[in-house]
């Protein structure tokens, strides 16, 4: 299922046509269905449960997960495991998804949002972050490279199309 996420998502993010974002959609209902069954089933995926590589990918599934209950569920469900059995930054950013899908400010500066004007030129935006004054350290403490360094790898997709957050 994770093999299958990546391939429709890797590539170029400024594809947004209605067949790639359709693509993308089925297949991210289909797994979003199948890991409610294996979280019903054994509670959260962790590393000691199915693996390194396991825990990866159903933190991957539930970061596109298309219910949100159920994303902010898995969320909860990783925060409440030991640390050693979940990676600090898969939960930083399904936070953050979590947190912008609300319409909240995320913590950790690592969601983009993607839309096409009418002029068909796709564009990315960072939306809000909270006190940014202490993002930098908030990374560290997950392990996140530095923001500038996560700026510079989305401008380099985006260039002069990128929007970037009021830091204030």
């Amino acid at each position: 299922m994770s093999e299958t996420d990546a391939s429709l998502r890797n590539g170029t993010p400024t594809d947004l046509s209605n067949e790639a974002s359709e693509r993308m959609t089925e297949a991210d209902e289909k797994h979003t269905q199948r890991l409610k069954e294996i979280v019903a089933q054994i509670g959260w995926p962790t590393r000691s449960k199915v693996g390194k590589e396991a825990a990866h990918a159903a933190w991957l599934l539930a970061q596109h997960a298309t219910d949100k209950r159920f994303m902010e569920a898995c969320l909860e469900l990783m925060k409440h495991v030991l640390q050693s059995d979940v990676d600090k930054t898969n939960i930083a950013y399904l936070e953050d998804r979590v947190r912008v899908l609300q319409g909240r400010r995320q913590l950790y500066g690592t969601q983009y949002q993607t839309f096409s004007p009418s002029n068909g030129i796709t564009h990315a935006r960072i939306p809000p972050i909270e006190e940014p004054e202490s993002l930098e350290e908030r990374r560290m403490s997950v392990g996140l490279q530095p923001f500038s360094e996560f700026l510079c790898e989305i401008q380099k997709i985006f260039g002069d199309n990128l929007r970037l957050p009021t830091l204030q």
